[in-house]
């Protein structure tokens, strides 16, 4: 069950919740500002990205 949640978010199908985010920052040893960091990054470009339709 995991993998499938981590599967449809790597694939952009879920979004991160706060309790996902902490959990992560956890397993891989960094901070939860650093990952709400690169969703902001990420949300930044995709402001600037024009739509595809």
């Amino acid at each position: 069950m995991i993998l499938r949640r981590i599967n449809v978010t790597v694939h952009g199908k879920r979004g991160i919740t706060a309790d996902a985010e902490i959990r992560l920052a956890r397993n891989f040893d960094t901070s939860g500002n650093f990952l709400m960091y690169l969703l902001a990054v990420e949300l930044q470009a995709e402001m600037r990205t024009p739509d595809a339709a």
